[in-house]
C-alpha cells in the first residue's frame, strides 16, 4: 500500500530532521533518520539523495550509487541527483561516467555552483588541470558566498603554484566560513617557488611562528586529513633541518585533535604469540611510483622469507597487482581516516612500516596512531616524521651523513645495502637521435629530468653558472605532466635572477619512459639538483652509462645519487662545493674524451645497485629484531 498521508508527514519530519543531523556533522543519527524516513516513505527523493551524500563521505560509494540512482529514477533529469551520482562515481573511480553526470546537472542547472566544483575534481582527476580552475573560477563568480567553492579554487591554485593567489582565495573562504582547518592550511602554506635562501628562511620563520600561535589557542578538528587536507610536503625540498618544525607541526595537531593519539586494542597489553612475525606495509603509491619502483619488489621478495606474514595496506587502492598477489594479505581500507585507522587496527600487525609519510594527508595522520607495537617510516618521503609514534626511521649508511640522528624524531636505522629493490632497466633497443626528440645536434645538453619542486634557488645558481662557462649549452627541464603551467613559475624565477641566459633553458614536455630514456641516452651530462637530489632517476640514468654529476646535500634526501656512487666505488662525479659541481658538468659536457671514460666507468661498476638481495636480507633482520623485542605500545625515540 502507498504511505498515508501520516507517513508522508512524518517522513518528511525525518528528513529535515536528518538534514539538520547531517548539516551539523551528527553522521549516525543523520543516516537513522534518512533511513526512517525512507521505511515510511520510499519514494522520497531527498531522502535518498542525502544518504547517497552521506555515505561517499563515509567512503561506502558502491551503497551511494544505489541510492543516487534511485533518487535519480524517482525524480528525473534532477540536478542534484546527477551531481551526488557524479561524487559516487568519482569515487568508485569511474571518472568518465562521474564527469559525465556532473554535465548533466550543469545542463539540468547552469548556476550549480557544487556541480561545478565537482566537475573540476573529476578533471583534475583526469589531468584536465585548466579546464579544473575555469570550474572553479564559475564557481566562485555564481555562489561568492560559498566557502566550499573557494576553498577548492585555492587549493588548485596552490597545485598550479600561484602561492599569492591561493593565499587570498583560502583567506576569502576563511572569512565566509571560519574553521580551524583552513586557518592550519594557511598557515603551513608555503610557495612552490621561493625566490631565495633568504626568502626561505623567512618562510621558515613565519611557519614557526604560526605553528606557535595555534598550538597556544584553542583548536577543533575531527579529522585532520579531511578538514586540513595536506601536509607539510615542500617543507623538506627548501635544504634545512626539518626536524624541529616537523615536531613542533605534530604537536599542533595532537593539540588540535587528540583523538589522533588512537591506541589500537591489541597495543594495550601483551599481544598473542604467532608464529609468524605479522608486518603490515602501508602507502598509497604500490603503483608506478618512484615509492612503489623502490620498494615493490623489496616487500615481495621479503613476503617469501617464511618467518613472516606480510600484509600490504593499499591506501589508494591502485597497488600492484604482482605484489598484492606476493602478500599473504591484502587490505584496501576507505579513504575515510577512522575507517583506515580501524581497518588497520583489526590487522593486528607486529609491525608497522609506512614506506612513506609526509607526501599525502591521509598516510600522515594515520601514524599518529598507535596501531603496531613497532612503527616504521621508510624513504619513500625522506624526512623524519616529527610523529612520537613513529618508533624508527629505516634509512642506508651510504645515504646519511655521521650526525644524521639528529635531524630524526625516529630512531635513525642505518642499513648497509641501499634499501631498495631494483631490476636494472633496458635502454630502447633503438633510442630515437636528437632530431627525433626535437633538441639540437650542435649544443652541449645538460639535462635535469626532475619534478619542478626540487629546483632549489642555490640550483638556478648552479645552472647559470653552467650556462655562462658553456656558450654552447643548453639545459633541458620537463614540464609537469598534470600541471600545464607549473614550469613558468621556475622560468620566471630563473629569468629574474638571471636573466643573460634565461633563453638557454629548455622546457620539453613530460616524457613518456621510452623517450626518456632515450633523451638520458641522447644528452651529454644529466645535472642533479641541490638539496633534493635524484631518486628513482638515477637508477635510470646511471643504467646507461651517462654521467651524472651530484654535489651531496646535508641531509639524507639530497644524498641517494652520491649514495649510489658510494655503492659503485667510484666517485668520479661527485663534487665537494657548487664551484667544483659546475667545473665538473662543464667538463664533462665539453671534453668528449674525458666523458667517455665516466661513462665507462659507470657502466662498469653500476650494475652493483640492481637486485641487491642483501637489501631484503637486511630489513628482514631489522623487522625481525624489532618485532619480538618490542614491548607493546613501547617508545623507541632516542
Amino acid at each position: 500500500m502507498p504511505p498515508s498521508f501520516i507517513q508522508r508527514l512524518r517522513s518528511s519530519a525525518d528528513l529535515a530532521r536528518a538534514r539538520r543531523l547531517h548539516d551539523g556533522g551528527d553522521i549516525a543519527r543523520a543516516e537513522a533518520a534518512y533511513r526512517t524516513a525512507l521505511a515510511r516513505s520510499p519514494d522520497q527523493p531527498d531522502a535518498h539523495r542525502g544518504l547517497c551524500v552521506l555515505l561517499c563521505g563515509r567512503g561506502e560509494a558502491q551503497i551511494a550509487l544505489q541510492h543516487g540512482l534511485e533518487a535519480l529514477r524517482l525524480r528525473p533529469g534532477w540536478a542534484d541527483a546527477h551531481n551526488c551520482l557524479g561524487v559516487a562515481l568519482s569515487a568508485l573511480s569511474r571518472l568518465d561516467e562521474a564527469v559525465d553526470q556532473f554535465r548533466r546537472a550543469l545542463q539540468a542547472e547552469p548556476g550549480h555552483a557544487s556541480a561545478h566544483v565537482n566537475l573540476g575534481n573529476a578533471l583534475i582527476e583526469q589531468g584536465s588541470f585548466d579546464a579544473a580552475i575555469e570550474h572553479y573560477v564559475q564557481a566562485v563568480a555564481l555562489d561568492p558566498e560559498n566557502s566550499t567553492a573557494h576553498l577548492t579554487l585555492a587549493m588548485a591554485l596552490e597545485e598550479d603554484g600561484r602561492y599569492a593567489d591561493a593565499l587570498a582565495s583560502y583567506g576569502r573562504a576563511q572569512a565566509l566560513a571560519p574553521n580551524d582547518g583552513i586557518r592550519i592550511k594557511m598557515a603551513t602554506l608555503l610557495p612552490l617557488f621561493p625566490r631565495s635562501s633568504r626568502e626561505i628562511d623567512a618562510l621558515r620563520e613565519r611557519l614557526d611562528r604560526e605553528i606557535a600561535a595555534l598550538t597556544a589557542r584553542p583548536l577543533r578538528l575531527r579529522d585532520p586529513a579531511r578538514e586540513v587536507g595536506q601536509t607539510a610536503f615542500l617543507l623538506p625540498y627548501q635544504g634545512r633541518n626539518d626536524r624541529d618544525l616537523q615536531v613542533k607541526l605534530a604537536a599542533l595537531y595532537e593539540h588540535a585533535c587528540p583523538d589522533l593519539l588512537y591506541t589500537a586494542p591489541h597495543c594495550r597489553g601483551p599481544g598473542a604469540r604467532r608464529p609468524r612475525l605479522r608486518v603490515g606495509f602501508a602507502s598509497g603509491y604500490f603503483r608506478a611510483h618512484s615509492v612503489g619502483i623502490w620498494f615493490n619488489r623489496l616487500i615481495a621478495l621479503l613476503a617469501q622469507n617464511p618467518e613472516f606474514e606480510v600484509v600490504l595496506i593499499d591506501l589508494s587502492g591502485a597497488a600492484d597487482a604482482e605484489l598484492r598477489a606476493a602478500c599473504a594479505r591484502y587490505v584496501a581500507p576507505a579513504p575515510d581516516l577512522a575507517l583506515a585507522r580501524g581497518a588497520i587496527a583489526r590487522e593486528e600487525l607486529d609491525v608497522l612500516v609506512y614506506a612513506d609519510i609526509g607526501m599525502d594527508a591521509l598516510s600522515y595522520f594515520l601514524a599518529f596512531g598507535r596501531l603496531a607495537p613497532v612503527q616504521c617510516a621508510m624513504l619513500g618521503h625522506p624526512v623524519t616524521s616529527g610523529i612520537r609514534n613513529v618508533d624508527y626511521f629505516i634509512s642506508s649508511a651510504l645515504f646519511e651523513p655521521e650526525d644524521a640522528q639528529s635531524h630524526y624524531s625516529e630512531r635513525l636505522v642505518r642499513l648497509e645495502a641501499l634499501p631498495v629493490f631494483i631490476a636494472r632497466p633496458l635502454p630502447p633497443a633503438v633510442p630515437k637521435g636528437r632530431a627525433r626528440l626535437g633538441l639540437p645536434e650542435d649544443r652541449s645538453l645538460y639535462a635535469c629530468p626532475m619534478m619542478l619542486h626540487k629546483f632549489h634557488p642555490d640550483f638556478d645558481a648552479a645552472m647559470a653558472a653552467i650556462l655562462r662557462r658553456d656558450p654552447r649549452a643548453e639545459i633541458v627541464l620537463f614540464k609537469d605532466s598534470r600541471y600545464p603551467r607549473r614550469h613558468e613559475g621556475l622560468r620566471r624565477r630563473f629569468a629574474a635572477a638571471h636573466p643573460d641566459v634565461a633563453d638557454r633553458l629548455r622546457f620539453l614536455p613530460w616524457a613518456n619512459l621510452e623517450d626518456l630514456m632515450s633523451i638520458i641516452v641522447a644528452v651529454d651530462v644529466v645535472i642533479d639538483t641541490f638539496h633534493f637530489s635524484a631518486g628513482t632517476t638515477a637508477f635510470l640514468v646511471l643504467a646507461f652509462g651517462t654521467p651524472l654529476v651530484t654535489l651531496p646535500g646535508d641531509y639524507v634526501r639530497g644524498r641517494p645519487t652520491y649514495g649510489c656512487y658510494r655503492k659503485m666505488g667510484m666517485l668520479d662525479c661527485v663534487a665537494r662545493t657548487p664551484e667544483e659541481y659546475v667545473e665538473l658538468a662543464v667538463r664533462l659536457g665539453t671534453d668528449r674524451d674525458f666523458r667517455d671514460s665516466v661513462r665507462q666507468r659507470i657502466l662498469q661498476t653500476c650494475g652493483t645497485l640492481y637486485s641487491d638481495h642483501a637489501a631484503v636480507d637486511e630489513l628482514a633482520a631489522f623487522l625481525s629484531g624489532a618485532g619480538s623485542n618490542a614491548a607493546p605500545y613501547a617508545s623507541h625515540h632516542p
